[in-house]
């Protein structure tokens, strides 16, 4: 019944009443791995990078634990554990670290298995283009950089070459050329 609480505010845009609920929740049971989850995208909207981080580094670790204890649901724990490292990406990138920001990029794409993940990768690409620009990158680091940008565009619009950003963000970076 909590979580559906909580659950219900924060569809209803109540995000301090559902975090209160969502934590009440946790303090029954803190291997909830969706409370931890809502709580990271309600810290994230209400830039609480700290709080948001802690969330997201416990659904990970959750998540990986569950994931060696039911390999059965492994689809289900690798697409939390992949959440928490994006959302830890998100952290990140506003704290305007981008190489923390593609560390845990990496760290999310290492759980794929077949198929791959549009929006990771876009993000990816997108860290990996702005990285690219540093002004205190070597000529030869920053070239690198920029084909990895590439790289991962071209993967985006493999996936969906219908993908507006890729196909722009790739145009910007003569990726082609």
């Amino acid at each position: 019944a909590l979580f559906y609480a909580a659950f219900s505010y924060n569809v209803l845009g109540k995000m301090d009443t559902a975090k209160t609920y969502y934590k009440r929740l946790l303090a029954l049971r803190p291997n909830n791995m969706q409370s931890h989850q809502s709580l990271i995208g309600i810290y994230s909207q209400q830039d609480s990078a700290e709080l948001g981080r802690y969330h997201a580094e416990t659904l990970i670790g959750l998540a990986d634990s569950a994931l060696k204890a039911e390999p059965a649901k492994a689809a289900q724990h690798t697409a939390m554990i992949m959440s928490g490292y994006r959302s830890l990406a998100l952290f990140e990138w506003r704290a305007k670290n981008v190489l923390g920001a593609i560390e845990q990029l990496e760290k999310a794409a290492a759980y794929e298995k077949d198929k791959k993940d549009e929006n990771l990768h876009l993000f990816m690409a997108q860290m990996y283009a702005v990285r690219s620009g540093d002004k205190d990158l070597l000529n030869d680091e920053a070239k690198k950089i920029r084909a990895r940008a590439c790289q991962e565009y071209a993967l985006v619009l493999k996936i969906n070459p219908k993908n507006a950003a890729a196909k722009k963000e790739s145009a910007q970076m003569n990726c082609g050329q």
